[in-house]
């Protein structure tokens, strides 16, 4: 699965209180987490752009440029997965096998047939609106009995039932690389 458009979908409170939960969790609290919090609402109400000659400011999730977008969006997403776990294993009793996630890319692997796992995309998809979330977090998916591919690696089902991966390409990845006498930096 892949989340939909992070950056700019969810809600500056709904992240607040994520990474308050997140912070407080720290061993080290020698910068208070008050303090931490503040500097994070003063660097979300600073996100602001021009276009034109109009200046607008960015009132919903948060710039992609900023230093902090990628850890922010981190820690949301794992309030968010874990409140939308926890809630269905508590209505339904299921829960995927495995749940691996890198920023906004999701593998997990799911016990059982076609129909309950559409259950499940179904209801993580719907799960902002029926908890009243102001955050709009959508997925996008594909699944397969067989194969998916996750990143740039191909994860197969073996006949004996083990996991196998291997690289996984593109079909648009062209393999090309710069010249080394080209003026980008030698690094």
């Amino acid at each position: 699965m892949d989340v939909e458009s992070i950056y700019p979908n969810f809600d500056h409170a709904e992240g607040i209180e994520a990474s308050k939960i997140f912070l407080d969790q720290r061993r080290n609290k020698t910068f208070p987490t008050d303090r931490l919090l503040t500097i994070m609402k003063l660097i979300l109400k600073s996100n602001v752009m021009t276009f034109g000659t109009r200046i607008f400011q960015q009132i919903k999730g948060t710039a992609m440029g900023t230093p902090m977008a990628v850890s922010y969006a981190n820690i949301f997403m794992n309030w968010y997965e874990n409140n939308m776990l926890s809630e269905y294993q508590k209505l339904y009793n299921k829960k995927p096998n495995t749940w691996l996630r890198f920023i906004v890319y999701i593998f997990f692997v799911w016990s059982g047939d076609e129909k309950s796992l559409k259950h499940f995309l179904t209801f993580c998809n719907n799960f902002s609106n029926e908890y009243k979330l102001k955050s709009s977090i959508k997925f996008t998916y594909t699944y397969s009995e067989k194969e998916v591919n996750f990143l740039d690696t191909k994860v197969e089902i073996e006949d004996n039932g083990s996991l196998s991966t291997n690289l996984y390409c593109k079909p648009s990845s062209a393999h090309q690389y710069q010249n080394k006498r080209s003026s980008h930096p030698p690094h």
